[in-house]
Order: C-alpha cells, then structure tokens, then sequence
C-alpha cells in the first residue's frame, strides 16, 4: 500500500514520489533543511539502485561463515589529500559538545561515527547530521571551516535499517542514508578545503562488499555531479568472517 503524498510532511522532489517514498519519524527542529526534496530524492535513487543488492551480499555473507579464511595482501594508493597525515585520530559521537571537543585543530582526522557511538534513534540521527553540517560550514560555536582535523564519517553498516525513511514500503538502508545525506550537504564544501568527502567504513567483511559500497559511491558521484573519485574510503576488515578482498 502506497503512502498518500498529502499526508507527508517531507516529500522528494520527484512529481510522483510523495506514492514511494514517505518519511515517519517524529519532526525533528532543522530537519527540514537536511531531508529536503532533493536530498529525499537522492536516498531514494541510491536504495532502488542498490537495495536487492545488498540483500543479496548480506544472504551471501550468512552463508559464507563456515568458509575457510583467505588472506591477500595489496598494495595501498597513497593518502587522500587530508589523510596523508594519521598520527592524532579522534573518534567521536555528533552531540555539540564532542563535535567541539574533536574539531581541535591539534588533531588530523576527526572519525565522526554514526555506526557505534551514536545511539541510532530517529532523532539523533538527524541532530548529528545537523550538527555535521553546522561543523563542516564553520557555523557550530568553537568550530571554523578552514581549520581541525579532515572529517571522515563512519556510516551504519550495511545491516542496519533506517525504519523513518521508507521507499516503495521499504524501509532504506541506513548506511545509504548517511552516504547520501552527507554527501549531499557536505560534499562540495569539503571539495573546496581539498579534504574530502572521506568516509570510514566500519566491518567490511568481503570482496564483494566492498564493490558495493564502490558502486555506491561512484553513483552517488555522479547523481551530484562530483568530480570522478572525489569520495576517499579508509576501510577496516572485519577479521572476525571469512575475509576474501
């Protein structure tokens, strides 16, 4: 069953996708400057390209526990421009405070963690992207954008759901929201420092996980018109699976 456009407080931009696309939570104050028609239509476009993708990469994964490990070693490209520098790492939740306290320009990248330290209800999660963006523009109190650390964002990983954003009934993946939020609100200000877009991505478990991810930043690219390989990853296996990358 389809949701009644007129009953949605936040709609995408599309003409027909107030019907597949609805969005339940709670109204947060700002969220309508952060889930704004095209940034909608941007989630929306990255789930129905790669949703049934990632079913089929998690279904994979389950059954791919009792395999025998095998380990490749690969050369690694050089530092993004802001990464070539790692000695002082901070990671932090996204309440005004930590933001503050892990922008300190004594620090060279600051891990701005959606996946762990962030508890993932509907209203934080909009609140810290918020307070990312506040950051990121040089507008949070204490913060500037010309200086701190390089921000990388660690989206939610792959089995998590956002239950508040749903397309054609579904509810999106919530990593997929994090990418598209971020990259759409901070993407081009970031370009502009040369530090970014940067993303760290928590438990990746598989070669093929790791193209999906691929595939969805290289859309996402080109849905905003960045320029080729414009989003940086830092990746961290998870050792805990079956590992092939």
């Amino acid at each position: 069953m389809f949701t009644n456009p007129s009953q949605n407080r936040l709609q995408a931009k599309a003409p027909s996708a107030g019907y597949h696309l609805s969005v339940v939570g709670e109204p947060v104050p700002g969220d309508e400057t952060l889930l704004t028609p095209e940034a909608l239509d941007l989630i929306r476009a990255v789930h129905r390209k790669f949703g049934r993708q990632r079913l089929a990469l998690l279904d994979a994964h389950f059954r791919r526990r009792t395999a025998t490990d095998v380990h490749h070693d690969h050369p690694t490209t050089p530092g993004a421009p802001g990464l070539e520098r790692r000695v002082v790492g901070l990671t932090g939740a996204l309440h005004e405070t930590s933001s503050v306290d892990a922008l300190d320009p004594t620090a060279d990248v600051w891990i701005a963690d959606f996946a762990h330290l962030t508890s993932p209800t509907w209203t934080n999660t909009i609140k810290s992207h918020l307070q990312l963006r506040s950051a990121i523009a040089g507008h949070a109190p204490g913060t500037r954008a010309d200086g701190g650390p390089t921000v990388a964002l660690r989206p939610r990983c792959l089995p998590l759901l956002e239950h508040h954003i749903r397309v054609d009934c579904e509810p999106v993946p919530a990593g997929f929201v994090d990418v598209a939020l971020h990259c759409f609100h901070n993407a081009v200000a970031l370009l502009r420092t040369g530090r970014g877009p940067h993303f760290y991505l928590p438990q990746l478990g598989s070669q093929s996980e790791a193209r999906l991810w691929n595939d969805v930043f290289d859309f996402t690219e080109r849905a905003l018109g960045l320029p080729s390989d414009a989003i940086r990853v830092t990746v961290l296996i998870d050792k805990s699976a079956p590992c092939r990358i």
